[in-house]
């Protein structure tokens, strides 16, 4: 099976790294003091979103205020003393890059360059506060999984999970047992995360078409590596429902699926549905678990899916285009506020933070853009709540 997809998800995977001919301007990022002047007559503050630069020479978050109407305010910019591997369109090909805790009173943040994880205090503004800053125990950290005793790093260049038990603080202390590798022949690992009850851990590989599992102890330590054949070619971003349920966006195919969980092996529940768009390389999937959208690179779009208690998915809208982002837009990395009422996506074309609101029913209404970056830049990762 991986040796079927391997070709086809390399030819592919480009499309979620370089999806649009868009001018290239040059890099750059809001320095702390430009960031706090772009402060203006904010309104009520009752969320935040993060998104990391990736810079090369010295990675920082970039914080912004959340208003009532879900219009984003820039809070600063706030250096990670680490440093990301710069780029232009998602280098890291990755997604949690940046994650909050539970709580959202932490932020981590991975610095690609340096293979190290950054841990920030999440404070009023919303301001950060470095507090840490700890080896990942593996080469190129690129995606991580927040628990409420653990944390996990996914090392795309070493192709392990390592684990950290999470202190006083939310200060991280390295866990070397619990660390595992991925199933043999895995290449490409894109994503990791926690189902939202912490007893499983999942790991996509775009390129070898995997998505390997690991059955997550009460204290956090993980079993080894449950290897399980990807329904589509190119399995990216991927979310859990309420009811346990992964569902999976396929860059490759333009598809999504959807699985039940059983002692770790996945159990195909829809198989590659249509997005209709090309590169839907980032999913995820709002807190009360009835809704799916992914990032449509290729297509700069959002293709929202109804998803049943079972875990079988349905369109919302027959074009599969819940939002139109615009020429240019390339969407990569996406979330939802914690009340479920926006959605948040890394517009990595224009420089933006795309901001939509999101009805009961699934549909969205856009909102105005924030400016973050420069276009195409090689920012990376977004976490809002």
């Amino acid at each position: 099976m991986r040796t079927r997809f391997a070709v086809l998800a390399t030819l592919l995977v480009a499309a979620c790294a370089d999806p649009v001919d868009a001018p290239v301007a040059p890099a750059g990022r809001l320095t702390p003091s430009a960031a706090v002047d772009l402060v203006t007559s904010r309104l009520p503050r009752v969320g935040g979103v993060f998104t990391a630069t990736n810079d090369a020479g010295a990675n920082a978050v970039l914080a912004f205020d959340r208003a009532p109407d879900g219009t984003l305010t820039p809070a600063g910019s706030f250096p990670t003393g680490g440093a990301g591997i710069g780029g232009t369109t998602d280098p890291l090909f990755s997604q949690y890059s940046v994650a909050l805790s539970g709580n959202h009173h932490y932020l981590y943040v991975v610095n690609a360059g340096t293979d190290d994880i950054s841990v920030f205090r999440v404070g009023e503004s919303p301001r950060l506060e470095l507090v840490q800053r700890i080896a990942s125990g593996g080469v190129r950290p690129v995606s991580l999984a927040v628990g409420t005793r653990a944390l996990y790093a996914l090392n795309a260049g070493s192709s392990t999970v390592t684990a950290f038990t999470i202190g006083s603080g939310s200060r991280l202390q390295p866990a070397p047992a619990w660390t595992r590798a991925l199933s043999a022949g895995a290449s490409g690992p894109a994503e990791v995360r926690l189902s939202r009850d912490g007893r499983l851990l999942a790991v996509t590989e775009r390129v070898s078409a995997t998505i390997d599992t690991y059955l997550v102890q009460p204290d956090g330590a993980l079993g080894t590596a449950i290897p399980n054949a990807s329904s589509g070619a190119a399995p990216f971003g991927f979310d859990y429902t309420n009811t346990g349920r992964l569902v999976v966006s396929e860059a490759g195919p333009g598809t999504a699926s959807s699985y039940a969980a059983a002692g770790g092996v996945l159990h195909v529940r829809t198989a590659s549905a249509a997005t209709l768009q090309r590169a839907p390389c980032w999913l995820v999937v709002t807190p009360d678990g009835r809704v799916a959208f992914t990032a449509n690179a290729g297509s700069a779009t959002l293709t929202g899916f109804a998803v049943s208690p079972e875990g079988r998915l349905s369109l919302l809208v027959p074009s599969g285009v819940s939002a139109d982002l615009g020429a240019g837009a390339a969407p990569l990395d996406l979330d939802v506020s914690a009340d479920g009422r926006f959605v948040y996506v890394l517009k990595a074309g224009t420089g933006g933070i795309g901001a939509l609101a999101l009805a009961p029913d699934g549909s969205l209404t856009p909102l105005a853009d924030t400016p973050a970056t420069a276009p195409r830049s090689g920012q990376q990762g977004i976490a809002a709540f």
